[in-house]
């Protein structure tokens, strides 16, 4: 029995490891690599909405409107900037969790938060993708820091990424199609393979 606890605290604990803290901006992960030509400038104001995958997810107009302006804040619009492009972002997002507070309390990767997302990129008129990629954030941190986080704390890191993923800037990661230059899949592979080792250790 000893064992198997180890070996589930083992495994929280690389969980813990790769989810990052709150304020980590995860990076956004390629369908296609996007065109230099397609990627937003910081000057540029795009029209973002966002929606749900599907009835499940329970998020109101007013978090729809809230993660919108979120994104939309991290870009600049100049008075005296090139006339902003007509770009059109859809943010799906696919899961959103607020998690537990007092499981967090209790024990590191109880409890986690997460929003998960698929963001498209339609240039105006005629609606033509011309980005495409998502933006997976978790928080899984315990004690009284994982208790006092909320997902609305959560939320920020994940419009930075959304925003970086617009913009094609370094914080980035490369086209999914190429996963072993992508930083945070190599990341979610070594969290998995402890997680089996402690799995098998307690077996």
């Amino acid at each position: 029995m000893y064992r198997s606890i180890r070996a589930t605290v083992l495994a929280l604990g690389a969980l813990v490891l790769f989810s990052g803290c709150a304020s980590n901006v995860p990076r956004a992960q390629y369908a296609v690599a996007p065109k230099t030509e397609h990627t937003l400038k910081a000057t540029d104001s795009p029209e973002v909405k966002v929606a749900v995958a599907s009835r499940d997810i329970e998020l109101l107009d007013s978090d729809r409107s809230r993660i919108a302006e979120k994104i939309s804040r991290q870009f600049q619009p100049q008075a005296d900037a090139d006339a902003a492009r007509p770009y059109r972002v859809q943010v799906t997002v696919t899961r959103y969790e607020k998690g537990n507070a007092f499981a967090r309390a209790m024990l590191a990767g109880l409890g986690q938060i997460h929003i998960d997302a698929e963001v498209k990129v339609f240039l105006n008129p005629g609606d033509e993708v011309v980005n495409q990629f998502t933006v997976e954030k978790t928080f899984a941190w315990g004690g009284i820091y994982g208790a006092s986080t909320t997902i609305l704390d959560v939320e920020n890191p994940f419009a930075e990424a959304v925003a970086n993923g617009l913009k094609g800037t370094t914080g980035t990661a490369v086209a999914a199609s190429k996963p072993n230059a992508d930083p945070s899949r190599s990341k979610s592979l070594a969290a998995g393979s402890l997680r089996e080792k402690a799995m098998t250790a307690g077996n």
